[in-house]
């Protein structure tokens, strides 16, 4: 039986905690700058982009890291 471990330490780990905190960051940021100054603000889309995109990012991360076997 083979068994997955879902720890992940070290580097790895750190770069993923970095990249999820700075998405959940943009995310929040976007909200306040939306409900400030609307929605369809560029500056508001822009942090809406980036927090999907480090989203994105985030989830390769955490694909990869037990495949390659951090």
């Amino acid at each position: 039986m083979v068994e997955l471990s879902l720890a992940i330490s070290g580097e790895a780990g750190a770069m993923l905690n970095s990249v999820g905190a700075l998405a959940v960051l943009c995310f929040v940021l976007f909200l306040a700058l939306g409900l400030l100054k609307g929605w369809n603000d560029p500056s508001a889309r822009l942090l809406l982009r980036a927090a999907g995109a480090l989203g994105i990012v985030c989830d390769e991360i955490g694909v990869l890291l037990p495949v390659v076997g951090v």
